[in-house]
């Protein structure tokens, strides 16, 4: 998965040179068997970058524990649950919404996968939505902290509205619409029974 959406595959070396706004490594090449317990616990600054990152007015609170732990087929998982609090904008009017989240984190990872795996994909090719590739492990580590995010990013309701807030009515034709002829035969059966009245 990549860190920032692009309109194309970019290069190996842009990836790497790409600073994580929430960075958590873990040295893979050191874990037990049990694994280690990572803490999310960011400062102010590093919440004010996500909020800048995912377009938020601001992330109040982020926290989670994410356990990272060999499994079979030489990958790594990490595993744990993830909450939230953030102050979206509601689009209806445009004020600041306060959005409550909780949520699971699962992430594989292999020294076998594509860092771009998924991002040159044939809009004819069949994807199976339940299929989910490994990330790579890069340089024998992992960063559960960008892993965090971007699926805060995923979790973030996409129109945020008020429960109270409704748009207003369109009572007028919309913009560049024309409005529909009076039909000329209806006008002229009114105008004949107008005049047998005045009989």
């Amino acid at each position: 998965m990549s860190k920032h959406p692009t309109s194309g595959p970019p290069p190996q070396d842009a990836i790497a040179e790409i600073a994580p706004e929430l960075s958590r490594p873990v040295d893979v090449t050191r874990l037990s068997a049990s694994g280690t317990m990572v803490h999310l616990n960011p400062s102010a600054d590093e919440l004010a970058a996500i909020a800048k990152r995912l377009d938020l007015i601001s992330v109040d609170h982020l926290n989670g524990k994410i356990r990272v732990r060999p499994t079979m087929g030489r990958e790594i998982t990490a595993e744990g649950m993830v909450s939230a609090q953030v102050q979206q904008t509601c689009v209806v009017t445009g004020d600041a919404l306060p959005t409550t989240l909780e949520f699971p984190l699962l992430r594989r990872y292999s020294e076998d996968a594509d860092a771009l795996a998924g991002l040159d994909v044939d809009e004819d090719e069949i994807v199976d939505p339940d299929h989910d590739d490994p990330d790579p492990i890069e340089n024998g580590t992992i960063d559960v902290g960008e892993a965090a995010v971007e699926e805060l990013a995923l979790q973030l309701p996409p129109y945020p509205r008020k429960l109270d807030a409704a748009f207003d009515e369109v009572v007028s034709s919309p913009p560049g619409t024309v409005d529909e002829p009076e039909n000329p035969f209806a006008k002229l059966e009114q105008l004949k029974k107008s005049l047998k009245s005045d009989d």
